[in-house]
């Protein structure tokens, strides 16, 4: 909690009011609010404040029953907030009353400070002529016309300067909540922040979340939580996309400014859901006979464990780029599923593939079905076209391995393009063989053709065998 005065002290010999009718105020402006600024709002609007309560030196003078009832009102002297009625004091001093009221105001804006007159008893206050300011009063029945003077008397004479001894208490917004940190698991994303070391006075009661995928123009994903738990979960997110987060706290001043003020956001958080692993083998009843049945084919590579080669033809294409998804089941009443790699279409343009009439009995197995063939087709293919090998560089086991080889076996290529990064895995089924034979070497060059994603069966997004299961 903030306070606020002028710096107004009592004198020690007080001015009077003689019986004044009912309001007396004066012109005050709220001071700045920094640090904590409301997103999307500019000047005095994004800094309000929320008055709890205010405190004025007043008494009755050598009056019993004389009530009366703080408040404050616009620069206009409209929309007054009262106080609770109260009786003061039967005093010849002046001293400091106070009251609670609660009004939303804002930094660097005018408003009416003062004390409702409620019966016609001699009122006695509290004014420092040290103060240009001018007290003013209201006469009229209705309120709001603080333009009359003279209320001011001391030993009979008027004065027209002066400041009332007052205090204003007011809360703020709270500061920013702590840096959020992110998870993600398939196609959600948990996120999870501390709470602000200052409340700004009032308890946050709720948190606003925004995203974005440039960490420059936000959205609103959650106007209010409504909970102070320090934890959210968001779903349906697109895997192979950078998402950005950003928390903002919310509390009673909030509330009171408006339904869009929240407090400042927090730095954000960066999370990029990963695309979900293929579903491996599982048993099946089913026996399929396979070209190669070698469980572990030869491997080659550059590095590491293998067989080493000596060269390398590699090239990419793109005739089998998509990275838009589209999936419909046979259902009539079934909505388009889409599934879409944004970088990818920033980088390629965009490539999409369309695949209805579905066996999948619900909207979310085709849109489990379209991100699957996504995972393999949202970049280019990278394909090993050939690979040479020298016989005189390996060993006798190595050898053999390889001369072992025929066209339509399968073998497993590790490289690392450049030597920079993780080494590219492929496999390769083998369509040409040929021989180099010198004095010095014996090079065999195996040319192949890529096999980018082969059938799975028993998969849990395309089906399970025997079991009267396709699909979700």
């Amino acid at each position: 909690m903030a306070t606020y005065s002028n710096g107004a002290t009592r004198r020690a010999d007080p001015f009077m009011g003689n019986r004044p009718p009912y309001n007396i105020a004066q012109l005050i402006t709220m001071p700045d609010i920094s640090g904590r600024d409301a997103p999307g709002k500019t000047g005095a609007a994004a800094k309000p404040g929320l008055v709890s309560a205010l405190y004025v030196e007043l008494t009755a003078y050598n009056s019993s029953n004389a009530t009366t009832a703080l408040a404050m009102w616009n620069s206009s002297g409209q929309s007054g907030v009262y106080s609770s009625s109260f009786t003061l004091p039967n005093s010849q001093t002046p001293y400091q009353v106070g009251a609670a009221l609660t009004r939303s105001v804002f930094a660097n804006t005018s408003y009416w400070v003062g004390f409702a007159i409620e019966s016609t008893k001699q009122i006695t206050y509290s004014v420092d002529t040290a103060f240009g300011a001018s007290i003013k009063m209201d006469t009229t029945a209705a309120g709001g016309n603080f333009t009359d003077n003279g209320v001011v008397r001391v030993g009979g004479v008027t004065l027209s300067n002066g400041s009332l001894v007052f205090e204003v208490a007011y809360d703020t917004l709270p500061i920013a909540p702590g840096t959020p940190t992110a998870s993600s698991t398939g196609t959600s994303a948990t996120i999870t922040w501390t709470a602000p070391s200052d409340n700004g006075g009032k308890a946050v009661t709720s948190y606003r979340i925004q995203r974005s995928t440039d960490n420059i123009n936000f959205s609103t994903i959650v106007a209010s939580t409504g909970t102070t738990g320090l934890t959210y979960t968001n779903t349906g997110l697109t895997p192979g996309t950078k998402y950005y987060y950003r928390v903002a706290a919310i509390n009673a001043v909030a509330v009171a400014a408006g339904s869009d003020y929240s407090g400042p956001y927090s730095a954000s958080v960066e999370i990029t859901p990963a695309f979900p692993a293929s579903a491996g083998n599982a048993p099946s009843l089913l026996t399929v006979t396979v070209t190669n049945p070698e469980p572990n084919p030869v491997q080659f590579t550059d590095a590491g464990t293998g067989i080493r080669f000596t060269k390398i033809d590699v090239s990419y294409g793109s005739e089998f780029l998509y990275n838009e998804v589209e999936g419909t089941t046979q259902d009539p009443a079934a909505t388009l599923q889409l599934a879409s790699a944004p970088g990818s279409k920033q980088l390629y343009g965009v490539r999409s593939y369309s695949i209805t009439n579905l066996l999948n009995s619900t909207d979310q197995g085709a849109f489990e079905v379209a991100t699957d063939l996504l995972t393999y087709y949202y970049e280019p293919t990278l394909r090993v076209d050939s690979i040479t090998v020298d016989l005189s560089n390996l060993s006798i086991e190595q050898r053999l391995q390889v001369l072992d080889l025929e066209i339509d076996d399968y073998i497993s290529v590790s490289f690392t393009p450049n030597k920079i990064g993780d080494p590219k895995i492929t496999a390769g089924l083998i369509t040409g063989i040929s021989h180099r034979i010198t004095i010095t070497s014996h090079e065999i060059e195996f040319r192949l053709r890529n096999e980018r994603n082969m059938f799975i069966l028993d998969s849990e997004t395309k089906g399970i065998l025997n079991q009267n299961i396709i699909g979700p």
